[in-house]
Protein backbone atom coordinates (compact mmCIF):
# COMPACT_ATOMS: atom_id res chain seq x y z
CA UNK A 1 0.00 0.00 0.00
CA UNK A 2 0.94 3.41 -0.65
CA UNK A 3 -0.06 6.27 2.12
CA UNK A 4 0.10 9.75 0.66
CA UNK A 5 0.11 12.67 3.11
CA UNK A 6 -1.50 15.84 1.74
CA UNK A 7 0.04 19.04 2.73
CA UNK A 8 -1.66 21.26 -0.23
CA UNK A 9 0.58 22.50 -3.01
CA UNK A 10 -0.71 22.52 -6.95
CA UNK A 11 -2.67 19.55 -6.73
CA UNK A 12 -5.01 20.82 -4.44
CA UNK A 13 -5.55 24.48 -5.03
CA UNK A 14 -8.83 25.58 -6.55
CA UNK A 15 -9.16 29.18 -8.08
CA UNK A 16 -12.07 31.45 -7.06
CA UNK A 17 -12.83 33.32 -10.35
CA UNK A 18 -14.94 35.89 -8.48
CA UNK A 19 -12.02 36.91 -6.48
CA UNK A 20 -9.41 35.98 -8.85
CA UNK A 21 -7.52 34.17 -6.29
CA UNK A 22 -6.02 30.59 -5.50
CA UNK A 23 -7.42 28.50 -2.18
CA UNK A 24 -7.24 24.98 -0.84
CA UNK A 25 -10.72 23.48 -0.19
CA UNK A 26 -10.73 19.50 -0.37
CA UNK A 27 -7.44 17.36 -2.00
CA UNK A 28 -8.19 16.14 -5.65
CA UNK A 29 -5.91 13.25 -4.90
CA UNK A 30 -8.42 10.57 -4.89
CA UNK A 31 -10.64 11.87 -7.92
CA UNK A 32 -7.25 11.93 -9.41
CA UNK A 33 -6.33 8.35 -9.05
CA UNK A 34 -9.54 7.70 -10.01
CA UNK A 35 -9.62 9.18 -13.08
CA UNK A 36 -6.37 7.58 -13.97
CA UNK A 37 -8.09 4.27 -13.16
CA UNK A 38 -5.11 3.79 -10.68
CA UNK A 39 -5.64 -0.04 -9.76
CA UNK A 40 -2.52 0.18 -6.41
CA UNK A 41 -4.00 0.14 -3.01
CA UNK A 42 -3.22 3.63 -1.85
CA UNK A 43 -4.40 5.65 1.27
CA UNK A 44 -4.82 9.48 1.61
CA UNK A 45 -4.41 11.48 4.65
CA UNK A 46 -4.58 14.86 4.32
CA UNK A 47 -2.80 16.73 7.12
CA UNK A 48 -3.21 20.27 6.10
CA UNK A 49 -3.99 22.50 3.14
CA UNK A 50 -1.87 25.14 2.94
CA UNK A 51 0.88 26.59 0.48
CA UNK A 52 3.99 25.78 1.09
CA UNK A 53 5.28 29.88 2.01
CA UNK A 54 2.85 29.58 5.01
CA UNK A 55 4.06 26.51 6.27
CA UNK A 56 5.67 26.80 9.86
CA UNK A 57 7.93 24.46 12.00
CA UNK A 58 5.20 23.03 13.63
CA UNK A 59 3.31 21.95 10.48
CA UNK A 60 6.91 20.56 9.35
CA UNK A 61 6.90 18.91 12.45
CA UNK A 62 3.93 16.77 12.05
CA UNK A 63 4.95 15.90 8.36
CA UNK A 64 7.86 14.09 10.37
CA UNK A 65 6.05 12.49 12.96
CA UNK A 66 3.64 11.40 10.29
CA UNK A 67 6.07 9.70 8.10
CA UNK A 68 8.18 7.98 11.04
CA UNK A 69 4.62 6.59 12.27
CA UNK A 70 3.98 5.75 8.80
CA UNK A 71 2.87 1.89 8.94
CA UNK A 72 3.45 1.34 5.19
CA UNK A 73 6.36 0.70 2.67
CA UNK A 74 5.73 3.42 -0.11
CA UNK A 75 5.21 7.35 1.79
CA UNK A 76 4.52 10.04 -0.92
CA UNK A 77 3.75 13.62 0.78
CA UNK A 78 2.45 16.09 -1.50
CA UNK A 79 3.96 19.42 -1.05
CA UNK A 80 4.56 22.74 -2.70
CA UNK A 81 7.52 23.58 -4.33
CA UNK A 82 8.76 26.96 -2.47
CA UNK A 83 10.09 25.48 0.63
CA UNK A 84 9.91 21.90 -0.04
CA UNK A 85 13.86 22.05 0.58
CA UNK A 86 12.98 22.86 4.53
CA UNK A 87 10.43 20.13 5.12
CA UNK A 88 12.91 17.59 3.34
CA UNK A 89 16.00 18.80 5.78
CA UNK A 90 13.54 18.66 8.99
CA UNK A 91 12.78 14.68 7.84
CA UNK A 92 16.23 13.96 7.60
CA UNK A 93 17.31 15.72 10.50
CA UNK A 94 14.72 13.52 12.09
CA UNK A 95 16.90 10.83 11.25
CA UNK A 96 14.50 9.20 8.50
CA UNK A 97 16.16 7.74 5.52
CA UNK A 98 14.62 7.62 1.90
CA UNK A 99 15.33 4.80 -0.26
CA UNK A 100 14.51 4.15 -3.57
CA UNK A 101 13.41 0.71 -5.61
CA UNK A 102 17.28 -0.58 -5.53
CA UNK A 103 17.76 0.32 -2.01
CA UNK A 104 19.70 3.52 -2.52
CA UNK A 105 19.41 6.27 -0.44
CA UNK A 106 17.68 9.18 -1.71
CA UNK A 107 19.40 12.84 -0.73
CA UNK A 108 16.36 15.07 0.31
CA UNK A 109 17.75 18.07 0.23
CA UNK A 110 18.55 18.89 -3.84
CA UNK A 111 16.60 22.02 -5.01
CA UNK A 112 13.06 21.59 -5.78
CA UNK A 113 11.78 20.71 -8.96
CA UNK A 114 8.20 21.48 -10.26
CA UNK A 115 6.77 18.27 -11.76
CA UNK A 116 3.54 19.59 -12.89
CA UNK A 117 2.35 23.27 -12.85
CA UNK A 118 -1.23 24.10 -11.55
CA UNK A 119 -3.20 24.12 -15.22
CA UNK A 120 -6.58 22.71 -16.10
CA UNK A 121 -5.32 19.43 -17.30
CA UNK A 122 -3.67 18.59 -14.37
CA UNK A 123 -4.52 14.62 -13.98
CA UNK A 124 -3.85 14.22 -17.22
CA UNK A 125 0.03 16.07 -16.79
CA UNK A 126 -0.21 13.76 -13.64
CA UNK A 127 -0.56 10.37 -15.45
CA UNK A 128 1.44 11.13 -18.11
CA UNK A 129 4.69 11.86 -16.41
CA UNK A 130 4.20 8.42 -14.24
Amino acid sequence: MIRILMTGGPFDKEYDEVRGRLFFKDTHVPEMLDKGRSRVPVSVRTLMMIDSLDMNDADRALVVEQCRQSDVDRLVVTHGTDTMVETARAVAAAGIVVVDDAGQPVPLSWPAQRVVSLAPDLTELLFTAG
